[in-house]
């Protein structure tokens, strides 16, 4: 079916289909895989500053709302074409799947990883804002077409953390009436949007415009323009590594990508180890270095030194990229690392870890992490029972786990 790709943060493309699901390979289609189902209509996804991933998910004309997802991996958000044909969608409303999370346990089903919020009703071409252009105040935020046949709008928000997940803010519509279809932003600072035209058909009076700022940043776009304008390849490593920090994300990626085919793992080290550089450097500066283990994985022993960084952020993004390398020597940095409880998201990438490499105690960590979830919180669990899936263990812990006190145990068990 059609599908809309991004560039991720260590190179893969993901793939969002009309099937309702997401893919990731790398750039010449090796490794295909699935990573996220049960969408209806994921028609494009975007990165934030942050790496994380999200999209926009269509209802289903049933009196049902358009959602915003947190896209995860291994994440299953309930839809299944079969419900489309019957008439009161089944499950899918009457077991509150598409709704937020319910705070009353049983109104709703625990497999699935439900959206972050609603969003209209025909989300469409969706992008985040890369950092330059438009006014400070949009920093981080992604921007949404609502396409609704005869009318439209572009939709703006930021994701604000909670818990082990996130929370819409700052929703508001940046313009309203055109009938937009897509969007994508400028080196030049615009915003360029595709105008259907009216109703659903084929139209002839389809049309491409732009917005912009009335006062723009115009030394920042500039610089910008320049670069890429040049290529990233005439800049000297030095210069590539304080581009890791540059506000604009297109930058960051840019100058991650170039640094990655020369292979500079001292200029990726060099920029993590500096624990006064920006978040975002040092965040570029793992996925830099996770792109070359995958053509060397020794390269990972260089992260042994940040099994216990400051940053959780920093410490959650290395605990994922040794899991995903099955790098045993981070074991038990992952088991520490699930046991955080005041650090949600890096439980969250922890769980995945301490399943995907199997140190000692990996069962009973990844149980003891449940049990101790008592906000309920649906993205930790999730996390917890992809771990003990992965840890494939399951003879180990299943009579323990479905007799444990704990609801919150034996629910994760089934």
């Amino acid at each position: 079916d059609r599908g809309y790709s991004v560039r991720a943060e260590e190179g893969n493309v993901y793939h969002g289909t009309d099937t309702g699901a997401v893919f990731r390979c790398w750039p010449d289609g090796r490794d295909l895989e699935l990573v996220a189902w049960g969408l209806r209509n994921p028609q494009e996804l975007a990165f934030n500053d942050l790496g994380y991933l999200f999209t926009g998910d269509n209802n289903c004309d049933a009196g049902d709302s358009a959602r915003l997802v947190y896209v995860v991996e291994g994440g299953d958000s309930g839809w299944r074409v079969s419900v489309q044909s019957l008439a009161d969608r089944g499950p899918w409303l009457g077991e509150a799947m598409r709704e937020l999370p319910q705070k009353e346990e049983g109104l709703q089903p625990a497999w699935i990883v439900p959206p972050l919020a609603y969003l209209n009703s025909g989300p469409s071409g969706m992008a985040h804002y890369p950092g330059t252009g438009l006014p400070k105040s949009y920093r981080d935020y992604f921007f949404l077409c609502d396409y609704r046949g005869g009318r439209g709008s572009i939709q703006s928000f930021r994701v604000d953390p909670r818990g082990a997940s996130f929370a819409m803010a700052g929703h508001h519509t940046f313009q309203d009436g055109p009938t937009v279809s897509d969007l994508a932003f400028g080196y030049d600072g615009k915003v360029y949007a595709s105008e259907w035209g009216p109703g659903w058909g084929i139209s002839e009076h389809a049309s491409i415009y732009t917005l912009a700022p009335v006062v723009p940043q115009t030394a920042d776009v500039r610089e910008v323009q320049q670069w890429f304008a040049q290529g990233f390849e005439e800049f000297d490593d030095a210069l590539l590594a304080d581009q890791l920090g540059h506000p604009d994300q297109r930058v960051r990626y840019e100058a991650q990508r170039v640094l990655a085919e020369r292979q500079a793992q001292e200029v990726f080290l060099g920029v993590l180890a500096g624990s006064s550089n920006p978040r975002l450097a040092r965040l570029h500066a793992v996925w830099g270095l996770g792109q070359l283990a995958h053509q060397d994985p020794l390269v990972l022993n260089s992260l042994v030194p940040y099994f216990n960084d400051a940053d959780p952020e920093v410490l959650g993004r290395v605990i994922e990229l040794c899991g995903a390398h099955r790098f045993d020597k981070a074991g038990d940095a992952a088991m520490e690392a699930l046991s955080a409880v005041n650090h949600p998201r890096l439980r969250f990438h922890a769980a995945y870890a301490v399943g995907k490499l199997r140190p000692d105690g990996a069962d009973e960590s990844l149980l003891q992490a449940l049990q101790s979830n008592h906000e309920g919180d649906p993205y930790l669990r999730h996390a917890a029972v992809m771990g003990l899936t992965y840890a494939n263990n399951v003879d180990s812990w299943l009579e323990k786990a479905s007799r444990s006190e704990s609801e919150a145990v034996r629910l994760a068990t089934v």
